[in-house]
């Protein structure tokens, strides 16, 4: 029962998350700011959807720029945060309160006024990590599907910021555009850069159209597996084998969707700037030697060299770092380069050299356009980003490495050759246990 429930809730988030996508995607600015809260309240179920930014620098109000009750937009609202459950979020982290949230805020007037019971905010933060607002749905029963909505909400709120940083930015290049139009002499400079930000501006809706293509896709295609061979096992003449089998796709499907999910909220977490380390001794040739098994059981239907490199004896390879972030880079690493290595040699090592241990993932698969050399670490860039496209993924793995390698206090970089194959190199600092 509790795996089928979970089923349940995965299928009801998606379901959730690709009809609000449809339902706003077709806008943008402030008219996507209004679409977004109305369709949230009805989605969610919420009595009152809001987004609200600081009404001035140095103070402690907010006012809303989308504020919805129901399905009917209300007129701008301005509070003080101070005493109230967006003191929690504003500049901080994700903050829910599934009951009693009035009685827990009691300076709170309009909790109580709006006879609020459950609470839930995430916060609004710029590319530059910047927070700039809140995204709070308001409920006037006891939250019952609490993580479900936080997933939702967290999923939106890049879009939303992206679109309140837009609005602000074009704000801007609107005044300026007044202040130059008296300046014949500078007026060229202002009309390069609102071309250019235009151009900025159609890339990234590009940019999201894809991501919310390729993530529907992404999430879609195991949902099916899951609720397809779901269904077969309702059918008592199955066999002990075919049981067995229907299960395994079942738990492989589960496990792609929990790796989608998982690599949103990280990026999440990295652009939020909610990325602690936890560091602690390491035995960096075991991570090795275990990472090469677990990925060569995995190679048995691939024509792949696959071999690793230590350069430490086993005495001297105990270092301090952050272990799970450390493997998840490298676990991301190697399963790239297996993935787009159709045949020939996957290789991964690392040297020391100097005060930094440098680590080394080479293949000699597709390789990557030089047009694509700019952006392969951004989130969401992909060589096709088409539903249609060879190689799965939502084109967030190179970016979830880059977030960790600099919060492990290294960098990273790559060498590509098109056709030929990747190297892609990162450090660490070498401290010794």
């Amino acid at each position: 029962m509790f795996k089928n429930d979970r089923l349940e809730i995965l299928e009801r988030t998606e379901t959730r998350m690709r009809e609000i996508a449809d339902a706003t995607s077709h806008y943008s600015g402030e008219d996507y700011l209004n679409a977004l809260v109305c369709v949230l309240s009805k989605a969610l179920s919420a009595d009152y959807v809001l987004i609200a930014v600081p009404k001035e620098n140095g103070t402690t109000q907010l006012e809303t720029l989308s504020l919805c009750h129901g399905d009917k937009l209300l007129p701008s609202l301005e509070y003080d945060y101070l005493g109230t459950p967006c003191e929690n979020v504003y500049g901080k982290k994700v903050c829910s309160y599934p009951k009693n949230v009035a009685e827990l805020f009691p300076g709170d007037l309009l909790l109580q006024e709006m006879n609020i019971e459950a609470y839930l905010g995430v916060p609004l933060y710029t590319d530059k990590e910047k927070n700039i607002g809140v995204l709070v749905c308001l409920f006037n029963e006891c939250l019952h599907e609490e993580n479900s909505v936080q997933t939702i909400l967290e999923f939106f709120a890049h879009r939303v910021a992206g679109e309140i940083q837009r609005l602000a930015t074009i704000e801007d290049l609107t005044k300026l555009n007044k202040e130059y139009l008296t300046l014949n002499e500078q007026y060229q400079i202002q009309n390069e850069k609102l071309e250019f930000a235009l151009e900025q501006t159609i890339a990234e809706e590009r940019l999201k159209s894809a991501f919310l293509q390729n993530i529907s896709h992404e999430i879609r295609t195991p949902m099916n597996g899951i609720l397809g061979f779901s269904n077969l096992l309702d059918n008592d003449q199955l066999s002990r084998a075919d049981l067995q089998e229907y299960s395994k796709y079942i738990v492989s499907s589960c496990n792609q969707l929990l790796s989608v999910v998982n690599d949103i909220l990280y990026v999440s977490n990295i652009e939020s700037g909610q990325v602690e380390t936890n560091e602690d001794e390491l035995n960096l040739n075991a991570l090795l030697k275990q990472l090469h098994k677990g990925f060569k059981e995995k190679l048995t239907d691939k024509n792949i060299e696959f071999t690793y490199h230590s350069s430490l004896p086993d005495r001297d390879s105990h270092i301090v770092t952050d272990g799970l972030k450390l493997k998840q880079i490298l676990w991301n690493l190697i399963m790239n380069a297996i993935k787009f290595t159709p045949e020939g040699f996957v290789r991964f090592g690392y040297e020391i050299k100097e005060k930094d241990i440098e680590f080394y993932v080479q293949d000699s698969g597709i390789g990557i356009p030089e047009n694509m050399w700019e952006d392969i670490f951004k989130p969401f860039h992909q060589v096709d980003s088409s539903t249609q496209r060879e190689f799965d993924g939502i084109g967030l793995g190179l970016s979830i490495c880059a977030g960790y390698v600099k919060k492990l206090g290294g960098k990273i970089w790559f060498k590509s050759q098109l056709s030929k194959g990747t190297s892609l190199y990162f450090t660490i600092p070498y401290n010794k246990a």
